[in-house]
């Protein structure tokens, strides 16, 4: 804990700060716009802090008329893609790692960042370290919102982001609201009414920001979406996205007097074995990342892998190849057999929708993995991971597990007597802070 007591602060139009009385350990949770803080209440005195700097009042004194120290609470920003924004499974919010890594440094804020298939430069667009501009001309009224915008290519700030308040920045002195509306045009619905706007083509986009984001720890996981799109071997700013744009989203953090901390790009199954170009693109970015970034880098994979479950034979297989186990991974689909399997050899299965690749499905108490193919007619392996290959009735239910994401608290992927995937990412995040005294 620091100082007497915990507290949150929000920021809607103006900063708000309210005092907590609590007498149980709980969570408070208040959501900026989209922006998440994040901080654990326990049981303290009661407070006013101030918010940004705003100095502090006691309200229950000692005699004396001195008001005690103003406390500044530790800001952590997690800035990623799906990775960050976690959930994929399990119980909002707990199924994110920002939210773990908050229950680690209580009396801290912890800022969830993660907006879900975003590139690496789509991520530094949002945080405002890589410019952008609207691509067409148009009027944004008096109120309201304006559709069928666009931006460069590539360089949306809001990709990805479908409720009002998730993503909000300034055209021309006009703060908006910006919404993915799809098939690459977007929807911008002013903060408040005024005086209606022309914007120009060509015109740039700048991002809002609550106070002291950008001046705290920011955490960087950025890059899994690039997959493809930087070279297996010489990787540098010029040649790949995702290494320039790591390097702008520091350049932009040391600018604002922040820190930064950088995670390599986690490995999925997906990228296939044996080692692929898609296996070997990740490996030379993490080799940039721990290169260019040696005393604020943190090789993600290693603890994640290291944390298996020797017990669990999908587990050992991911363990040898280098992949997040079996056992830390989402349960992110499920269902009902649709036929009923009558053998144990074959792999024309009716799940009732197709299973993607890569996923393990687990019917009863067998698993199957799903190498390819379309519903009633997969690529499997059955008895995958040392289970045996059996028949199933056609009311059977199955669920599977994800080829890359992470499982979070309240997920029906029990196997890991670690925890939950997002644990294990939280955990390795803490522990590199407090070792660095970040």
């Amino acid at each position: 804990m620091i100082g007497s007591g915990n507290f949150y602060c929000a920021t809607i139009g103006t900063q708000v700060c309210r005092p907590l009385v609590s007498h149980k350990v709980e969570i408070e949770i208040v959501k900026r716009l989209g922006y998440f803080f994040l901080s654990l209440v326990g049981s303290f005195s009661v407070f006013f802090i101030g918010c940004g700097g705003g100095a502090g009042t006691s309200n229950g004194g000692t005699g004396s008329s001195s008001p005690p120290p103003t406390v500044t609470p530790k800001i952590y920003t997690a800035w990623g893609d799906s990775l960050t924004a976690g959930c994929e499974d399990g119980t909002p919010p707990a199924c994110s790692y920002p939210y773990q890594l908050l229950k680690l440094i209580p009396g801290s804020i912890v800022n969830d960042e993660g907006i879900g298939g975003e590139t690496s430069t789509e991520i530094a667009v949002r945080m405002g370290a890589v410019p952008t501009s609207v691509m067409n001309s148009f009027a944004i009224p008096a109120s309201g919102s304006v559709s069928e915008v666009t931006f460069q290519s590539g360089h949306a700030p809001c990709r990805n982001a479908g409720a009002p308040g998730l993503v909000q920045g300034t055209i021309d002195g006009v703060q908006v609201y910006c919404q993915d509306a799809g098939n690459g045009a977007y929807t911008l619905t002013r903060v408040s009414s005024g005086t209606a706007q022309s914007v120009s083509s060509g015109d740039s986009w700048t991002p809002v920001l609550p106070d002291g984001m950008l001046s705290g720890m920011n955490i960087i996981w950025a890059g899994r979406n690039d997959t493809s799109l930087c070279p297996t071997s010489n990787v540098t700013p010029q040649n790949c996205p995702a290494a320039s744009n790591i390097a702008a989203m520091t350049s932009y953090v040391t600018a604002h007097k922040g820190q930064a901390l950088v995670l390599t790009v986690l490995h999925g199954v997906l990228e296939g074995t044996p080692q692929s170009t898609a296996y070997d693109w990740t490996s030379a970015i993490n080799s940039w990342i721990l290169a260019n970034f040696p005393n604020n880098s943190l090789e993600i994979n290693a603890p994640v892998v290291a944390a298996y479950n020797p017990g669990n034979g999908a587990d050992v297989l991911d363990h040898q190849n280098g992949f997040p186990p079996f056992s830390l991974r989402a349960f992110d689909d499920a269902g009902k057999l649709s036929v009923g399997i009558g053998d144990t050899s074959t792999c024309a299965i009716s799940f009732g929708k197709r299973v993607p690749g890569n996923y393990i499905v687990v019917v009863d108490s067998e698993y199957i993995l799903i190498s390819g193919g379309t519903d009633g007619a997969y690529a499997c392996t059955r008895g995958y991971g040392q289970t045996s290959a059996a028949t199933h009735l056609s009311t059977a239910a199955w669920i599977a597990a994800d080829s890359l994401h992470l499982s979070g608290d309240g997920s029906m992927n029990t196997n890991n007597p670690d925890g939950t995937g997002y644990t294990v990412v939280a955990k390795a995040v803490q522990e590199w802070l407090t070792a660095h005294q970040q």
